[in-house]
């Protein structure tokens, strides 16, 4: 299983262990530009917030990518909203799930756990 990652703050990327299956991107340039080299991945978590993009993309978040992901039919088969603005991450989910992608909702603390525990068991929001 691939995971793309999308957070713009290196703590949290730092925060989980590093493995071959994570692709971690930091801004909405990084992450449109894995597209044009990479396969839709099976699982995609997002952040919303991200303050601490580039100045070409400090207008864009999270729930603007699920967007472009929905527009350019770049679906994973599952995705994980992992940022602290709860408003936002019902709004992203909502968006993903009308198009048939599975989501789940993990505040970041808890998101951590998951990727050093692959079998962990997730709640469906």
């Amino acid at each position: 299983m691939h995971i793309l990652f999308l957070d713009d703050q290196p703590s949290r990327i730092q925060r989980i262990r590093y493995c071959d299956t994570i692709t971690y991107v930091r801004s909405p340039t990084e992450f449109k530009d894995y597209f044009s080299t990479h396969p839709v991945p099976e699982v995609i978590s997002f952040d919303h917030d991200l303050g601490l993009c580039s100045v070409e993309d400090v207008d864009l978040n999270g729930l603007d990518m699920i967007q472009w992901c929905v527009d350019n039919n770049y679906l994973p088969q599952v995705a994980v909203i992992h940022t602290w603005n709860i408003d936002r991450a019902y709004e992203m989910a909502k968006t993903l799930r009308e198009v048939g992608v599975q989501v789940f909702i993990k505040a970041f603390s808890l998101i951590d756990v998951l990727f050093q525990n692959p079998a962990t068991e997730l709640k469906k929001e």
